[in-house]
């Protein structure tokens, strides 16, 4: 039986000489002339004859630009071919954002300027060398160095036995630095993925995303939110002010931009920095984890019914929202725990239950099962009759409560119902290497659910275990 894999992209800096860096942005500059010809080449032909021109057709005209060109003939041809691949992908795009109703906002493909253009591929691993920590391929003169701060996984060869990295494909990227422009690039690797959870958690927790706090645990952790973005505010807030100031195509404009572009990328790295710890120890601490799917761009500028709210408060909701990004935490997790042998199940907040009643695991007491409206600033207050009576928690603390709690009793999209389905990493694929089709399922009607002990984990989070306290288990009847 074939080990179950997955792809995923390891980004290492290069360090290229000043005739690679050369080198490296003249192929850079190429590909966008490539992608600009091939849009206006596609638009002009469906103007005039009404036709839309394919991938393919363009890849034999770039057979011919090839022969007669010899700037062309002179960069890997795989690289050329990437490009258009790329073209065609950004208009497949396109055409499913149309389709699915999008209207103005489907995004018909642009043309790139320099500054939107910022890197290329091979559109497969092939007539290009890896060795000795550095790369080898047509058009680049000797060996491209790469800074490899940690070695690439290995997996045993289908031939030989022996192990060795399974490269799938390679990206290089332009980053504007402060001084210069830096260069990265991603080999994507297959990699073996855990069978068994030996040596790792095997717990459920539930996790509510917030602003406030990043993340609230059923287990009653608050995990605190570090806010980078507003940490920088300031200084970034002066940098967009000296850019400008600055004349437009000036060196000045350039050096004010490139400080400014590296603002935002110490923003972006401490972000991603806490994001992997995060999502990495509750992977590794957890065999089930239990999220509410979240609707980011649902709460861009979002009010209440009958709320009227200045801009200036929404603009700091959306900045909040943003500085948080729990889209990236949730995708971050997914891909983790899919190398673990972990499983991520997102709770829809306005899925139906058996009682015909939605989830809303904010407003729904975890002790009682019953549902109490309150403000989001309010302390959860179980109003119930009963023994829990009074009984108070963190309102977000409660919330993901409730989430673990119908996880476990079936309800929620899991992460390994749809193989096809899991959490991008940076600049490269995280989806199945053996990838099935099975459907996604959104809970499971009275008679399809299975008891919470059969999916193979603890069935009940840590904090159901202590019944001395009633704020601490479940009734029985929820």
């Amino acid at each position: 039986m074939a080990m179950p894999t997955m792809l995923l992209t390891y980004k290492y800096r290069l360090n290229p000489e000043k005739r690679q860096h050369r080198a490296l942005e003249r192929i850079l500059e190429q590909q966008r002339q490539l992608y600009n010809a091939a849009l206006e080449e596609r638009i002009e032909a469906y103007r005039r004859c009404g036709r839309s021109i394919s991938e393919v057709d363009q890849s034999r005209s770039l057979t011919i630009i090839r022969a007669d060109d010899p700037a062309f003939a002179g960069v890997q041809r795989r690289i050329q071919r990437a490009t258009l691949k790329r073209l065609d992908r950004a208009y497949k795009a396109f055409f499913r954002r149309a389709k699915a109703g999008a209207g103005a906002s489907s995004g018909f493909p642009k043309f790139k300027g320099r500054e939107h253009f910022d890197g290329f591929a091979f559109d497969a691993f092939a007539q290009i060398v890896f060795a000795d920590n550095g790369l080898r391929f047509s058009g680049m003169s000797g060996k491209l160095r790469v800074h490899v701060d940690r070695p690439l996984p290995e997996v045993p060869d289908s031939e030989t036995g022996e192990l060795e990295p399974s490269i799938k494909n390679i990206w290089f990227k332009r980053v504007a630095g402060k001084a210069c422009s830096r260069w990265y690039c991603g080999f994507q690797v297959e990699i073996a993925r855990r069978e068994t959870r030996a040596g790792l958690g095997t717990a459920a927790i539930g996790v509510d995303w917030g602003t406030s706090v990043l993340a609230a645990l059923s287990s009653g952790e608050m995990v605190p939110n570090p806010r980078h973005g507003e940490a920088l505010a300031k200084d970034l807030a002066r940098a967009q002010r000296a850019v400008a100031r600055k004349t437009r195509g000036s060196k000045g404009r350039l050096k004010a931009r490139r400080h400014k572009q590296a603002i935002e990328r110490r923003i972006a790295n401490r972000r991603r920095n806490t994001m992997d710890k995060l999502s990495a120890r509750l992977v590794k601490h957890f065999g089930l984890i239990a999220v509410e799917k979240i609707d980011a761009k649902g709460l861009m500028n979002a009010e209440r019914a009958g709320e009227t709210l200045p801009q200036s408060i929404k603009t700091r909701r959306n900045r909040e929202v943003l500085d948080a990004a729990p889209y990236m935490l949730r995708q971050m997790t997914a891909y983790k725990a899919r190398r673990e042998g972990a499983e991520v199940v997102e709770i829809d907040p306005a899925m139906k239950l058996s009682d015909g009643t939605r989830a809303q695991p904010t407003q729904r007491c975890s002790m009682c099962g019953k549902l109490h409206f309150k403000e989001l600033t309010d302390e959860h207050v179980c109003t119930t009759p009963g023994p829990f009576q009074n009984l108070r928690l963190p309102r977000k603390t409660n919330a993901a409560r409730v989430i673990v709690s119908l996880a476990l009793d079936g309800y929620g999209i899991s992460s390994l119902a749809d193989e096809t389905q899991g959490g991008p990493v940076l600049g490269g694929a995280s989806q199945d290497a053996n990838a099935g089709t099975g459907p996604r399922r959104l809970g499971k009607t009275e008679g399809e659910r299975s008891p919470p002990g059969r999916r193979g984990f603890n069935p009940l989070p840590t904090y159901t275990r202590d019944a001395r306290d009633p704020r601490l288990r479940r009734s029985p009847g929820w």
